[in-house]
């Protein structure tokens, strides 16, 4: 994959220092969690998005740790490269931050965000420890990898919804699932441009992330199905146009297509 005359000097522009530093995650993720439950009428204490954006930003900078340790392949990519330049940085700021996530969650939220946090904190700890210990070829080969980051983040945001309106999620449970099938073609695209070695580099996989969150938007709240119909018809451009950017740069703009709640907020 190509790379821009900056990222080969090794000058980093300023827009990219979020996703090298893995912050955009958080933010989409925050955003679609306080998106999705003023959409669906629920209230979701700021403790809660905090909790969230945290646990996210510590998972990322663990797993970029995870993957540029002593030993494991030399990955090309820019955000690895920074990974492992400031490789005891991002493992000791990951410690940190999951460490302010675990002490604001007792702290500040209630016993049942603790129970639902802490089950979904054990699902992330099982994904790191067969992605980067177990390594199994064919999961990682198929974009196993990719639907499960998906379907995790999904439930992370979910998590209000869960433990505030759980009676009524026929209603939000369209919307959820359709998030994690966005967040999946997001990751199925990040790859697809990478070409990472033992990915399917078929157009054919990126057909059934993209059927998934068009079908189960059609079934969520109207602002909701705006917002993730609108993302995806983002990623599309962006894949069509992809050869007028270096990847590190595709790479941000990909995270900032997801971000297409923030519209809806300033009109309401």
């Amino acid at each position: 994959m190509w790379r821009s005359a900056d990222e080969a000097s090794g000058r980093f522009r300023w827009w990219l220092w979020p996703n090298l530093l893995c912050l955009d995650a958080p933010l989409v993720t925050v955003v679609w969690q306080r998106f999705l439950s003023s959409a669906y009428g629920v209230h979701t204490p700021a403790a809660a998005s905090a909790c969230l954006g945290l646990v996210v930003w510590g998972v990322y900078l663990f797993d970029h740790w995870c993957d540029t340790r002593p030993g494991r392949p030399a990955e090309s990519t820019l955000r690895h490269q920074v990974a492992r330049d400031y490789h005891i940085v991002f493992g000791l700021a990951g410690v940190v931050v999951l460490g302010l996530a675990v002490a604001t969650a007792v702290t500040e939220l209630p016993v049942t965000y603790l129970y639902l946090g802490g089950a979904l904190g054990l699902v992330v700890a099982v994904y790191l420890l067969v992605v980067h210990l177990v390594s199994p070829v064919r999961f990682l080969h198929t974009g196993g990898k990719e639907l499960s980051v998906g379907v995790v983040t999904a439930l992370g945001v979910a998590l209000p919804l869960r433990v505030e309106n759980v009676g009524r999620i026929g209603e939000w449970g369209p919307a959820v699932a359709a998030f994690g099938g966005l967040c999946w073609l997001n990751c199925r695209l990040i790859a697809f441009w990478e070409r990472q070695p033992g990915t399917d580099g078929s157009p054919r996989s990126l057909l059934l992330p993209a059927t998934w969150t068009a079908i189960l938007s059609c079934f969520s709240h109207s602002t909701v199905a705006f917002a993730l119909l609108g993302a995806m018809v983002l990623l599309g451009c962006l894949h069509l146009t992809r050869q007028r950017f270096g990847l590190s740069a595709l790479r941000v703009l990909a995270d900032a297509a997801l971000l297409t709640p923030l519209p809806f907020w300033c009109l309401t």
